[in-house]
């Protein structure tokens, strides 16, 4: 489609100046251009016959590719790694994935569901939130402590990553978020690493009580000064899962574990 007129450019005259900018966005602009694009879609038989294939190849592709991602998740899913929860009477038979790359939410509903199976003597019970719920905008869940029934303490922002590491911007704000859960944290992770949410900056710390399943991100600030009051804990799920239940961890097609292999996940 052209739109033949006087349109100002910039001096590289690749691109259009702000007051032309503001012409192809001027309300009654664009209602004269959908009116256009209605006469040529009602009066022009191969305008009309072309806007439908290509409506038609649009709608075949985006399913076709979404047929084939369904296809190669189901192929793909019973050879992923997986594990037995023993200490559990009803688990023990009960097969858990291991979340893959951009499962995000497979995270957060396998730390969901764990959650309310903890026993309340575990010393691994205050890793464990409760969580309220799951959202797709913002921070991905309220959550409360593991044993705050009547939510007298301060509800916690919840984040769940595949993998947690350093190397890019943090995409939630730092001032709302309590607690990451990941099921891997980066190797390369070190003490005083430097995370950073575009606004504020804080840096890893090995922390004593998180010992074997996690980090803290102390020192959280901006660069004018203003301070966030509380660390948030960093928390490896794969690690708590093996400290937190007596687990059997396999790969791809394994059959249930025999009582001679049953061990304690480390």
């Amino acid at each position: 489609m052209m739109i033949n007129g006087s349109f100002l450019l910039v001096t590289n005259r690749n691109s259009l100046s702000e007051s032309s900018i503001k012409i192809l966005r001027n309300d009654d602009f664009l209602e004269e251009i959908k009116k256009s694009l209605d006469r040529s879609l009602n009066d022009g038989k191969g305008f009309k016959q072309l806007i439908e294939r290509i409506g038609n190849e649009v709608s075949e592709s985006k399913s076709e590719v979404q047929v084939k991602q369904f296809n190669k998740v189901k192929n793909s899913i019973l050879q992923r790694d997986h594990f037995y929860i023993l200490d559990i009477k009803f688990l023990k038979s009960k097969k858990f994935f291991v979340p893959s790359l951009g499962e995000e939410h497979g995270v957060g509903a396998l730390y969901t569901l764990l959650a309310h199976l903890v026993s309340v003597s575990s010393p691994y019970s205050k890793f464990w939130l409760r969580f309220l719920n799951f959202s797709g905008q913002g921070i991905d869940s309220l959550a409360t402590e593991f044993n705050d029934e009547r939510f007298q303490q301060e509800l916690k922002g919840l984040e769940y990553k595949y993998i947690f590491s350093t190397y890019e911007l943090f995409n939630h704000p730092l001032v709302v978020t309590d607690h990451i859960v990941c099921w891997k944290l980066d190797e390369s992770l070190q003490e005083g690493d430097s995370v950073d949410d575009g606004d504020y900056k804080g840096e890893i710390s090995f922390a004593n009580d998180l010992e074997g399943i996690g980090c803290e991100i102390i020192n959280i600030q901006n660069g004018y000064g203003a301070c966030h009051n509380s660390n948030i804990k960093v928390i490896c799920l794969e690690k708590l899962i093996g400290k937190t239940f007596r687990c059997e961890w396999k790969r791809g097609f394994s059959s249930l574990p025999s009582q001679s292999s049953r061990r304690r996940a480390r």
